[in-house]
C-alpha cells in the first residue's frame, strides 16, 4: 500500500469538510477500499474514517418511518426491536438475508486474503502450500470449514428464533 493520511471524522459535517478539503476517500464498514489499496488499485492520499460518526449509526422510528443509519451493522438491523415492531413482516427475511450475506462474505473473504496480504486464513493456505506443509494446510482448511459452519449455525439459530416470534415460515 502507498502512504496515506488517515482522518477520523466525528460528525457528518466534519466528514464532509475533511473530504472536501483533502479530496480523500470515505472509509466505512463493508467497503473494499482497503483491499483495493493493498492491491494498489486505489491510491488516495487521504482516507476519512466514518466509524466514529454517531449520526450515521443506529435505528430510529420517526413517526411512521424507520430510519436505519448508514453505519448500522446488519446484525443490529436483524435484531432490532424497532425494526421488528415497525415492520414485523420483514424481520424473518432480514435475518435470512443477513445469514446469506454472512455466508457470501465468508466465501469471498478467504480467497481475498490470498491476494497481496501477509496474514489471514487465505494467506495461511497459500503459505502452507508454498512451504509444502500439508499438515498446516489441512489444519487451516479445517479451521475455515469449522468457522464457516459455526457462523452459519449461529445465524441459523437467530433466524429460527425470529421466525418463531414473528410467526413467519420459510427458509
Amino acid at each position: 500500500m502507498y502512504a496515506f493520511e488517515l482522518h477520523h471524522a466525528k460528525s457528518v459535517a466534519d466528514a464532509a469538510a475533511l473530504l472536501a478539503k483533502t479530496g480523500g476517500k470515505a472509509l466505512a464498514g463493508g467497503q473494499s477500499l482497503v483491499a483495493a489499496m493493498k492491491l494498489r488499485l486505489a491510491q488516495p492520499g487521504h482516507v476519512v474514517d466514518l466509524s466514529g460518526v454517531a449520526e450515521l449509526k443506529g435505528i430510529r422510528r420517526e413517526g411512521d418511518h424507520v430510519t436505519i443509519g448508514a453505519m448500522t451493522r446488519h446484525a443490529e438491523v436483524a435484531s432490532s426491536d424497532v425494526v421488528k415492531g415497525a415492520i414485523p413482516a420483514l424481520a424473518a427475511p432480514i435475518t435470512g438475508a443477513v445469514r446469506v450475506a454472512l455466508g457470501i462474505s465468508w466465501v469471498v473473504l478467504v480467497p481475498a486474503e490470498m491476494l497481496g496480504v501477509t496474514n489471514g486464513l487465505g494467506y495461511a493456505v497459500l503459505n502452507a502450500r508454498d512451504n509444502v506443509d500439508y499438515a498446516a494446510l489441512a489444519a487451516t482448511m479445517l479451521a475455515i470449514g469449522l468457522l464457516g459452519f459455526l457462523l452459519d449455525r449461529i445465524f441459523r439459530g437467530i433466524h429460527r428464533i425470529v421466525r418463531s416470534r414473528t410467526g413467519k415460515q420459510g427458509a
